[in-house]
């Protein structure tokens, strides 16, 4: 089996370059001028002596900067050789704090190189946290994704337990928060609630989305007709439809919000209270309130109301416009006259 490829970046910016079928011949680095003695941190010294045990005739150089003041220099020497010289299959593993702002320095420091093919440490911690919680969760650790890391590899590091999926579901949902105690019917009704929610958002959006487009076609219906001779009572129908769509989808949403501080003129609507709602169920403690169950109840039988009033627009003014149409045998396609604007 072909070794991988992979480029370390260890200690505090340690690089280690596995190389020879990774690396063409490059010059040695330049020196910096002065530096202070380079000094390896434990883990970096672990990391190069396991490498130099495994590939003993591979390792092309290894740098330890102690003080930051002076790690850019060596370290853009080695990233630009990596940049400039390395395979097209290479893999770059930044180790030693902070790994993830050394890796991301990393990463922009050699452009050539796919963002995907760098690493920090961290991604040590990011299997781990996967490796557990597939294990709590009973499933393969492919089912785990969207787990992060937030912070650097220390004891200050923080999984990120709440944006993890696991089969695509929060992991808070198919994994029960050890310090609460809550029965598995809460955590089912949480479940519940908070799909039905995103349900009926989806199904909100949807729908706006869907009469949207009614109300484009509609507009380039109306502007064909007006000025034709004969088409002042249908014109009259179309606008009174755009308004009529126009009012229903503010009851759904509120168009008018562009920034943050809206919310203050132009009150949130359905989707919005949606929203709210659902960040109040999604909790660590999974027992609805019973004002959460009321106000999903209100908000449900709101978008109840909501569908009804639509359905009334579709088989009231939009069949009689259509019907209308079809009356006045207007072709398909209007050519305008040579006078209208």
């Amino acid at each position: 089996m072909t070794p991988k490829r992979w480029s370390v970046l260890a200690g505090s910016l340690v690089i280690a370059v596995i190389g020879g079928w990774l690396l063409r011949p490059t010059p040695e680095p330049q020196p910096i001028e002065s530096p202070p003695e380079p000094t390896a941190r434990p883990e970096a010294v672990a990391a190069l002596g396991q490498l130099r045990d495994e590939y003993p005739d591979k390792i092309i150089a290894a740098y330890a900067p102690q003080e930051l003041g002076w790690n850019p220099g060596l370290y853009s020497n080695m990233l630009n050789a990596i940049n400039d010289h390395a395979a097209s299959d290479v893999r770059v593993a930044v180790v030693g704090n902070p790994c993830n702002t050394n890796c991301l320095i990393a990463m922009n420091s050699a452009p050539d190189v796919p963002n995907d093919r760098f690493s920090a440490m961290t991604r040590l911690d990011q299997n781990r946290a996967q490796a557990q919680l597939a294990q709590r969760a009973g499933v393969a650790t492919t089912s785990v994704t969207n787990t992060l890391i937030w912070g650097n590899h220390s004891a200050t590091q923080v999984p990120d337990y709440k944006n993890t999926l696991i089969d695509g579901r929060s992991a808070a949902e198919v994994i029960a928060d050890p310090r609460v105690e809550a029965s598995q019917d809460a955590y089912r009704q949480q479940g519940e609630m908070l799909t039905q929610i995103r349900s009926m958002l989806a199904d909100i959006h949807q729908t706006v989305q869907q009469f949207r487009q009614v109300k484009t076609q509609l507009s380039g219906r109306l502007t064909a007709l007006r000025g034709q001779t004969g088409s002042e009572a249908l014109v009259q129908q179309g606008e009174a439809i755009v308004k009529q769509l126009a009012a229903w989808e503010q009851q759904l949403i509120q168009p008018s919000q562009k920034t943050f501080q809206d919310v203050i003129n132009f009150p949130n609507r359905l989707n919005a209270q949606l929203v709210y709602l659902a960040g109040q169920l999604d909790t660590n403690d999974p027992q609805p309130t019973a004002g959460c169950q009321q106000r999903l109840a209100d908000l449900t039988a709101q978008w109840t109301t909501e569908k009804a009033a639509l359905e009334k627009i579709v088989a009231g003014p939009i069949a009689q416009f259509n019907q209308a149409y079809r009356a006045a045998e207007l072709p398909a396609l209007i050519i305008p006259d040579s006078n209208d604007k």
